[in-house]
């Protein structure tokens, strides 16, 4: 992201919107996909591709969990941007993750999830692979013959 871009942003926290509004906006510019926005019980939701951003209005405060994928300099990026709205409280939350059956799995755990399954999925390819070129190998003795 360019100097310039980030100095767009930079003056969008100045606006008088809604602090859902200004965040919104926020992350539209920073082109992350929104895949739900909602309200529930006076608190406001965005789960995007690689954060979850609570928000109270009433008390100015935005509570941010980064998905364990999240890249170091895009969460510091969008932490940094939310921290100019003014008179708003920033909470950093665990890190978060999904295990299989949908469910949020935060902190310690969620990034010990992710990497067994991380690993389990390069050593399934792996695996597939080497059959790969077992299967080939075998097929091109078998047409030399």
């Amino acid at each position: 992201m360019n100097i310039f871009k980030i100095k767009v942003l930079m003056r969008i926290t100045k606006m008088k919107k809604s602090i859902r509004n200004k965040i919104l906006t926020i992350l539209e510019e920073r082109d992350s996909i929104i895949n739900s926005k909602y309200e529930r019980d006076g608190l406001y939701y965005i789960l995007a591709d690689a954060v979850i951003i609570v928000i109270d209005e009433k008390i100015r405060d935005v509570k941010i969990s980064f998905h364990v994928t999240a890249r170091p300099d895009e969460a510091s990026i969008l932490t940094i941007l939310i921290s100019q709205l003014k008179n708003v409280s920033i909470i950093m939350q665990d890190l978060f993750t999904y295990n299989k059956n949908g469910d949020i799995i935060e902190g310690v755990e969620a990034f010990t999830y992710f990497k067994e399954e991380y690993a389990k999925s390069v050593i399934k390819g792996f695996m597939k692979q080497q059959q790969q070129l077992f299967i080939l190998h075998n097929a091109s003795e078998s047409s030399v013959h």
